[in-house]
């Protein structure tokens, strides 16, 4: 029946439709070798090399460049309205992102695993922030501009990118587990929160000059904030869900799983549509400015205090790979929202992606 040719030629392709199908499962540790994502080559070690790492890196980071091109592409052709995108933005803010959040926490319960990274992570957050507040302070930025710079250097994208390395690095057991990316998932769903409430306070500081006036409007948008509040309500659901063995029942998740899957690629092409429609000028610098603490300072003082802290291999590595993230899309639709510099958050989710296949391609091949 055609002999050795013909089952040569079904082998070539069944490996070409995996690796046109988008089949990105993570592979199969075997024997001491790691079958790397839509590849039947494994390669020596437990983890990936560094070539391996780059084009790994740059195969999740990709997808993110072309749709936020496809948005500029849209916008600049009119198919995008600037109403459209005011509109699409609301959207992603108010239903998108928060199921997106509800759902990463809701589906988690902490362990003490997780302690480490986590405290390694908002010590690298908190160090970006501070960074990004003397240098915005040196810059003389006006207010709206201040709080806008900060965020863009503390908010990392762990959903989107930061899971994907995790699970691409340490993929899954010949028994289908993978712990690390279940550590990875609860310390991105504590991060969240801190996130969220650190983003609302320095957004909201930079809109008031009167320091009463800015407490009262941060208090009220953490009160009001729906990210802010899909992250309790999540943590609520996890705890209860721990303790008295209730869960969201099956027709409502998976109602939720369906609808939350528009929020990433609509706030891509958000962004990609507020790069095209409003002035660049005087931001590309601020931008680069930050997406450079983002991705750099963050991931040092993550190497310092997983090393004061005595992590282990795999604590270290959710805890850097988190760190050297790019910047978050959801940066972009909460500064927005709040009224703060929306074309200096976009160029700084472009600028830091950019950067971010460099530092995480680093990392990977550091652990």
């Amino acid at each position: 029946m055609g002999g050795p040719n013909l089952w040569r030629g079904c082998l070539w392709a069944l490996y070409f439709q995996d690796m046109g199908t988008g089949n990105r499962e993570p592979g199969i540790r075997t024997k001491g070798k790691t079958a790397l994502p839509g590849s039947w080559f494994p390669t020596p070690g437990s983890h990936p090399d560094a070539g391996y790492a780059m084009w790994n890196v740059l195969d999740i980071l990709g997808p993110v460049f072309l749709i936020i091109a496809l948005g500029a592409a849209l916008r600049k052709s009119g198919f995008m309205s600037g109403e459209m995108l005011i509109q699409a933005n609301r959207l992603v803010y108010w239903v998108g992102l928060p199921i997106v959040l509800f759902q990463g926490i809701a589906k988690r319960s902490f362990s003490a695993e997780a302690a480490g990274p986590l405290l390694v992570g908002a010590g690298g957050m908190l160090a970006c922030a501070a960074a990004a507040m003397v240098l915005a302070i040196a810059m003389r930025m006006d207010r709206r501009m201040l709080g806008s710079f900060v965020h863009v250097a503390f908010r990392g994208n762990l959903a989107y990118v930061g899971l994907a390395v995790i699970a691409s690095a340490f993929p899954r057991t010949a028994a289908g587990e993978n712990p690390v990316a279940g550590t990875a998932a609860l310390v991105m769903s504590a991060l969240m929160l801190f996130y969220n409430v650190l983003a609302v306070i320095v957004l909201s500081a930079g809109r008031h000059k009167n320091m009463g006036a800015t407490l009262k409007h941060m208090l009220v948008q953490i009160a009001i904030n729906p990210l802010i509040l899909a992250c309790v309500a999540g943590a609520i659901v996890a705890l209860v869900h721990e303790h008295a063995g209730l869960a969201v029942p099956r027709v409502i998740d998976k109602t939720l799983t369906s609808t939350g899957v528009f929020a990433s690629p609509l706030a891509l092409l958000c962004v990609g549509g507020a790069l095209v429609s409003t002035p660049l000028r005087g931001r590309i610098i601020p931008a680069t400015l930050a997406a450079g603490i983002k991705v750099g300072v963050g991931t040092a003082v993550g190497v310092l205090l997983a090393g004061a802290l005595g992590l282990n291999a795999d604590q270290r590595a959710v805890a850097l790979i988190f760190l050297a993230c790019p910047t978050a899309v959801a940066t972009y639709v909460l500064t927005e929202q709040l009224d703060g510099d929306g074309p200096l958050s976009a160029a700084g989710i472009v600028i830091s992606t950019l950067m971010s296949a460099v530092s995480l391609a680093i990392v990977v091949a550091m652990i």
